[in-house]
């Protein structure tokens, strides 16, 4: 039986410590599905992000904060990129991100950050559909797991 570890750490000659972080998210096509993956906009999409401004500007316990949603049948994964500033070691990177995370969570949410992360959310569906390829992925994805092409529109409203 494969043994996958919780914690898992790799040592290279980098300058910066970098944490990444995953967690479990609703499989697309829960009523949560969506509401999860504008929360990752939230979170932790560009500068604007309540990670970025908590860790990076505010604390200043990080240099930079990412953080992709990863959207999958079965279980779906929100995936957070720690850098840290030099010389600090990973456990005091670890520590200050989960008390961020705790805060934020703690925290009421601004009525202005609600409606960014809708939007950043928003703007990923419609450019999915300018490509082609996109569309036709976003087609057999709505007939593969709801029967009818026409959910692919349906799931995004």
């Amino acid at each position: 039986m494969l043994h996958i570890p919780r914690d898992a750490r790799l040592k290279d000659a980098v300058a910066l410590p970098r944490l990444y972080l995953y967690f479990h998210a609703p499989t697309y096509g829960e009523p949560s599905f969506f509401e999860a993956e504008a929360a990752a906009y939230l979170l932790a999409d560009g500068r604007g992000s309540l990670l970025h401004r908590a860790l990076v500007v505010e604390t200043r316990a990080a240099s930079a904060t990412s953080g992709w949603f990863l959207p999958a049948v079965g279980v779906s994964s929100l995936v957070l990129s720690i850098t840290g500033h030099p010389g600090v070691a990973l456990p005091a990177l670890r520590s200050a991100v989960m008390r961020a995370l705790e805060d934020i969570r703690r925290a009421p949410l601004e009525p202005g950050d609600a409606l960014r992360a809708r939007n950043l959310n928003l703007s990923a569906a419609l450019i999915q559909w300018e490509s082609l390829t996109q569309r036709a992925n976003l087609l057999s994805e709505a007939v593969t797991l709801f029967g009818d092409p026409g959910a692919a529109m349906e799931q995004r409203k």
